[in-house]
């Protein structure tokens, strides 16, 4: 069961990593991060011998701690990402040993059960929200200008769209190259088109659309939905 891995891991974050450096506490450090969104600190230098023994390093550990969805006032989902120096790199010189896991969790440290289907929920709303229209332009040097927009989407998320129709001239199939499109802080996009002349009797003009989100920097990108667009 996929809530038994994160149980493990928010056992493993009270049990074994209870206490950071100057005078910081891991749980105090969670509980920060659920009611507030951020927290930070250092791991203590007993906590450090447990990363020293994978990373070989004796550097301080940074964690930071972002909340990307809050389920309640007691339950949360959090980025935690840890970073150490002095690491050393396969080309012999030193580097940052960085680790990123999400941890869902509760105040009292239990595992969030209802996450699976608030998750799915989340995403239905923001896909409901996310709509996209099609413009067609002038036909120019055998293409036909045009667009295709997008408006109150997953805010600095991303689209990757692929040809799903008929016309050979396009590369359609799963198998085409995948091409991705920034949309940006307010939830807007234009992906500017250019479609050949041959194709536009085609007898299937389309578009697969995925639309990804990225809730916490440097987190990486989560599917929110698929959605076909005809042209």
């Amino acid at each position: 069961m996929q809530s038994g891995k994160y149980i493990a891991i928010s056992a493993l974050a009270f049990s074994l990593m209870p206490t950071l450096a100057f005078g910081d506490n891991l749980k105090t450090m969670i509980m920060t991060a659920i009611t507030e969104g951020k927290s930070t600190g250092y791991l203590n230098d007993d906590l450090v011998k447990g990363f020293a023994s994978q990373t070989k390093s004796n550097e301080p550990v940074q964690i930071n701690m972002e909340r990307i969805q809050k389920y309640s006032d007691k339950c949360a989902e959090l980025a935690i990402m840890t970073s150490q120096p002095g690491v050393p790199q396969k080309d012999g010189k030193m580097g940052v040993a960085n680790l990123m896991f999400k941890l869902p969790i509760c105040l009292d440290g239990s595992y969030p059960e209802s996450l699976a289907s608030m998750d799915t929920e989340r995403k239905k709303a923001a896909m409901d929200k996310c709509h996209q229209t099609t413009r067609k332009g002038r036909i120019k040097n055998g293409f036909m200008e045009g667009s295709i927009d997008f408006n109150n989407c997953p805010q600095n998320g991303v689209v990757g769209i692929f040809y799903d129709g008929t016309c050979s001239d396009l590369g359609p199939g799963p198998t085409a190259i995948v091409k991705e499109f920034k949309i940006d802080e307010k939830g807007s996009l234009s992906i500017k088109m250019a479609i050949p002349k041959s194709c536009i009797s085609a007898k299937v003009n389309k578009w697969q659309l995925y639309i990804f989100e990225r809730r916490a920097l440097m987190m990486p990108k989560e599917l929110a939905g698929v959605r076909p667009v005809f042209w």
